[in-house]
């Protein structure tokens, strides 16, 4: 799976992200109870402030499904992340280099004590329920980041952590026919004193014939005083291609714009097991 996410592409210094994400479930089907183990790698990068400010993400994953029964299911996982932040100082300018004549590179910051911030390592962890019938397939689950709370400063403050991030989601899925698939989402964050919840629906129909795989998508969330987005998607065998787009909700405002933000999505899966079965498009 591939991402990439402009946030707020109307201002001068976007937020841009990219990631790249691979799982994999080596033994799966040899287990009797079906249970199984995961395992996956991601590469996650962002650049704000003209590119000047960068991180580099690298995390591990690793999970294991317990089969309760039939149609149910216990997840357990875990991750662990190697992160890197960098501030180019050099390309920023600040007040003790002004002059009569503007701003003066070549003088000394005022700021003796900035720097990049050190690599750091962060521990993530977390729990999923699943009940998966024919028509209906429905989860909950919660997880914590940065459990470790490690240091980041560019000052070299041993009192600036990183919060901890605590999660908590559900979804269902349900059959309508042969052919249509409706699936609602939720989840909300918390860090320090910020939080918010994200919910919405998707409808996907499937066009898929004796000798290929096709599927339509359409579905809309909304993000808790921020913005609404829409979110359009198509699968082709092993391909799913899709796009959203924020609708800036909040009172923030770029002079006469509203910030707007576009993410484009890329997900490459095994070809399907059982034909009939509909895609979900979020996961």
């Amino acid at each position: 799976m591939t991402n990439q996410r402009r946030q707020w592409g109307n201002v001068n210094t976007a937020f841009n992200t990219f990631s790249l994400y691979g799982e994999m479930n080596p033994g799966r089907g040899q287990d009797p109870d079906g249970s199984h183990l995961g395992v996956g790698l991601q590469l996650m990068q962002d650049k704000s402030m003209y590119g000047n400010f960068r991180g580099s993400y690298l995390s591990g994953t690793l999970s294991y499904h317990l089969r309760l029964n039939e149609y149910q299911y216990i997840g357990l996982g875990m991750s662990v992340s190697q992160s890197q932040r960098r501030l180019d100082a050099w390309s920023l300018t600040f007040g003790e280099q002004f002059r009569s004549g503007g701003f003066d590179l070549m003088l000394p910051s005022g700021e003796p004590s900035l720097a990049s911030l050190k690599p750091y390592m962060t521990l993530s962890t977390g729990i999923l329920y699943v009940f998966s019938g024919e028509a209906l397939r429905f989860d909950i689950g919660t997880g914590a980041f940065h459990v470790n709370r490690p240091m980041q400063s560019f000052i070299a403050d041993a009192r600036q952590r990183l919060p901890m991030r605590l999660s908590a989601h559900s979804s269902l899925e349900y059959r309508l026919g042969r052919r249509m698939l409706l699936t609602a989402h939720a989840l909300y964050q918390r860090q320090a004193s910020q939080q918010y919840v994200v919910f919405g629906s998707a409808l996907s129909y499937d066009l898929a014939e004796a000798d290929h795989d096709l599927a339509l998508m359409a579905g809309l969330w909304y993000r808790t005083s921020d913005a609404a987005y829409p979110f359009i998607g198509v699968n082709v065998n092993s391909l799913q291609v899709s796009v959203s787009y924020d609708i800036a909700l909040s009172a923030q405002s770029v002079g006469a714009s509203r910030p707007s933000s576009f993410e484009l999505s890329l997900i490459f899966r095994q070809p399907r097991r059982h034909p009939g079965v509909i895609r979900c498009p979020t996961r």
